[in-house]
């Protein structure tokens, strides 16, 4: 039955430690005279049973317990109380009790009034189960019910939990630019951000030495690529090696770009080495710290820190064979020194931003807080097409071009070159380039290193305006210094 298992009423059974009798007791027949005691046995004899019928004899009244009676010392029973020898005759009827048809009768009404109580406590479970599957957050049969006391009033009916609503998306974080796991760094918070970024990215750092000269280099992918300036390995085809543990091996120079300054090396895996992580330069704030390590005169895992100055910066110089390198930089003031050049230059994540690359000094060759590092993914751009054996040949627009003195910022178009990209896509003097790809021109050195990263037959897209019109047009790359 539902709730509490109903239990039925005990009757006191007042016999139990009365003398048993050779039968039970008929009030229409004479009562029995007692056995005469034999001449052995000098105990009084019992007194007789009293003649009343059970079903007749009221229960003890708790209330008065004169009745109770405690056994003698030393009699081994118990100091409960018991029932004694012969029932209590206060309050009994002297009159003659009724006929023992009367039991069935009490048993009747002792019948009706279990099942009274039975319906009773049905009816209490079934509205309380009822009560309680109203909630829907409920789901246990109401079959299953605790056996404890029922509650004399039912529990106020539980609100369905409102459905929490999905939780917004958060923005999508940058992956790194070779989709490598973070390092686990000890959190924004550490008290040691630098010391915790240094832990994280100088098991990527190697010193590369070569006959003439030493430099650094970043393990950027397991399986051996260390990425370094191209101005490190020179002309050399083998270089040599030695890890953040000190062991030295031989490296093999895959390649080398002289007008972005990129060039990769590749060691063997059988040795144990750190990989960084390298992040895009969307990802770089003007301000932010900046940690570089590297070799610096040769003091290899040199620790220096400092902030991102600018992002962006343009630097313009001539390569060995008379080429003119335009390259978009990172400007940092940690101290970057001779030797640092194709170390790391991390973030607070422990992620590297940039590869060191150059500095600018008064003329002493020291370090004067004005240093700069390839961007990230320009150099992994780079590395991606020596390791592919790509052309590593520029990108050509077909303009010739100068930033305004006032006004708004861009490139206002000089000459257009004859059957160029430029030209072919309809770009006329006087037009104001303001964007390529995307990304926001300012001057004419950003348009140049952001042309020059592209290879030649690239589609890029330039925005520009003409006459207060903005104008977005398609543009298909020829190749710089094509004859």
């Amino acid at each position: 039955m539902p709730g509490h298992p109903m239990q039925t009423p005990i009757v006191p059974d007042i016999t139990q430690n009365v003398p048993s009798v050779g039968s039970p007791v008929n009030p229409s027949s004479a009562p029995t005279p007692p056995a005469q005691p034999t001449p052995q046995a000098h105990v009084a004899p019992p007194q007789p049973a009293a003649t009343v019928p059970l079903a007749a004899r009221p229960g003890p009244s708790f209330a008065d317990r004169s009745f109770m009676t405690a056994p003698a010392p030393g009699s081994g029973m118990s100091d409960k109380p018991l029932w004694p020898t012969e029932p209590p005759t206060v309050g009994r009827p002297t009159a003659p009790t009724p006929p023992q048809a009367a039991k069935p009768r009490r048993r009747l009404s002792l019948v009706a009034l279990a099942l009274l109580l039975a319906a009773a406590v049905a009816g209490g479970g079934f509205f309380f189960g009822r009560s309680v599957a109203s909630s829907e957050s409920v789901s246990t049969p109401i079959a299953a019910a605790p056996t404890t006391a029922q509650p004399t009033t039912a529990p106020e009916p539980t609100t369905p939990p409102a459905t929490a609503a999905p939780a917004p998306t958060p923005a999508p974080v940058l992956p790194p630019v070779n989709e490598a796991p973070s390092p686990v760094l000890p959190g924004e918070g550490a008290d040691e951000p630098v010391a915790a970024v240094a832990q994280a990215v100088a098991p990527a750092v190697v010193l590369i030495q070569n006959e003439l000269g030493q430099g650094s280099g970043i393990i950027y992918d397991a399986s051996g690529l260390i990425l370094t300036n191209a101005h490190v390995v020179g002309q050399f085809t083998e270089v040599q090696v030695t890890l953040a543990s000190g062991v030295r091996v031989p490296g093999e120079v895959l390649g080398a770009d002289q007008l972005t300054d990129v060039a990769v090396v590749k060691i063997d895996t059988s040795f144990a080495f750190g990989v960084a992580v390298l992040a895009p330069e969307i990802s770089v704030e003007v301000g932010q710290l900046a940690v570089a390590i590297g070799s610096p005169f040769g003091l290899q895992q040199t620790v220096t820190s400092g902030i991102v100055s600018a992002k962006g910066r343009v630097l313009e110089s001539l390569t060995d064979d008379g080429r003119l390198s335009v390259v978009a930089m990172i400007q940092t003031d940690a101290p970057i020194n001779p030797g640092n050049s194709g170390g790391a230059l991390a973030d607070r994540q422990g992620r590297v931003i940039g590869m060191n690359t150059s500095i600018r000094t008064d003329g002493s060759g020291g370090n004067i807080g004005v240093g700069f590092a390839v961007p990230s993914d320009t150099a992994k751009l780079i590395a991606d097409r020596i390791i592919a054996g790509e052309p590593l040949e520029q990108g050509f627009l077909g303009i010739n071009g100068t930033t305004p003195v006032i006004g708004e910022p861009g490139v206002v178009v000089g000459v257009v070159t004859p059957d160029s990209g430029a030209d072919n896509a309809g770009i006329l003097s006087d037009d104001l380039i303001v964007g390529f790809n995307g990304t926001e021109i300012k001057s004419m050195s950003d348009l140049a290193a952001a042309v020059r990263l592209q290879p030649p037959q690239a589609t890029v897209t330039v925005e520009l305006v003409r006459n207060g019109e903005n104008l977005v047009v398609d543009v298909t790359l020829g190749l710089l210094n094509e004859p």
